[in-house]
C-alpha cells in the first residue's frame, strides 16, 4: 500500500510580479538553494558543458531574452533569487535544466540516435488535451530526475493571465525556485510547458 503525504502549498499575496517572486524565495530559500545545487550537478554530470562558469553564463544569456518576452516573469524569477539570495542566472538553472541538458554535444548525439531507431536515453515531455462530456481534460508529463521530488509545492497565486489580482487565483504546481510549471486558474484556463 503506498500513500503520500498532502502537496505543500506556498500561497502568494500582492500585484506584483517580482513581491510573489520574493516571498517564493525567502519562504523557501533553504530549499531553493539546495535545488539548485543538485540542478547544477545534473547539468554538469549530463553535459559537456564543463563547469559552474559555462552553465551560469549560458543562465545569463537567456535573461535578456525572458525580460524582453514576458517582464513580468522575469521580475518574478529576479525575485526569487532576491528572496533566496541567490543570483538570477543560479535560478535560470533551477528552472531550465532541462533546456540547459539539451545543449550539451552529448545530449545532442543521444537524440540524434534515438531519431535514427536507438530508444536509448530520456524521453522528455508530453503534453495532453481532449475534449470530454464533461469538459476539456488537460495533463502533463515529465520524465524528471528523481530528486524533483523533494522540491515539489503547489503556487497559488493572486490573479492570472491577464487578470488583476482581484479577480481569481492561479494554482501552479512547481518545484522550489521554478516559476509554475503547470497550473489551472479559477477561469479554467489550463497552462502546461514543454521543452
Amino acid at each position: 500500500l503506498m500513500t503520500t503525504a498532502p502537496m505543500r502549498r506556498l500561497v502568494l499575496e500582492g500585484k506584483d510580479p517580482a513581491s510573489w517572486g520574493e516571498q517564493h524565495g525567502e519562504a523557501l530559500r533553504d530549499e531553493v538553494r539546495e535545488a539548485y545545487a543538485v540542478r547544477l550537478a545534473l547539468t554538469l554530470e549530463r553535459t559537456d558543458l564543463g563547469d559552474e562558469d559555462a552553465v551560469l553564463a549560458l543562465g545569463r544569456r537567456h535573461l535578456p531574452l525572458l525580460q524582453r518576452f514576458d517582464a513580468a516573469l522575469y521580475e518574478e524569477l529576479c525575485g526569487i533569487a532576491r528572496g533566496a539570495g541567490l543570483t538570477p542566472e543560479q535560478v535560470v538553472v533551477i528552472n531550465h535544466y532541462t533546456d540547459l541538458r539539451d545543449l550539451g554535444r552529448r545530449h545532442l548525439d543521444e537524440r540524434l540516435a534515438q531519431a535514427a531507431g536507438d530508444p536509448g536515453g530520456e524521453e522528455g515531455c508530453s503534453v495532453l488535451f481532449t475534449p470530454s462530456p464533461r469538459g476539456p481534460l488537460l495533463g502533463q508529463t515529465w520524465d524528471m530526475h528523481g530528486s524533483a521530488t523533494d522540491f515539489v509545492w503547489l503556487l497559488e497565486v493572486p490573479g492570472g493571465p491577464g487578470a488583476g489580482a482581484e479577480d481569481g487565483r492561479t494554482l501552479l504546481f512547481t518545484l522550489a525556485g521554478c516559476v509554475g510549471m503547470t497550473g489551472l486558474t479559477s477561469w479554467g484556463l489550463g497552462m502546461t510547458i514543454n521543452n
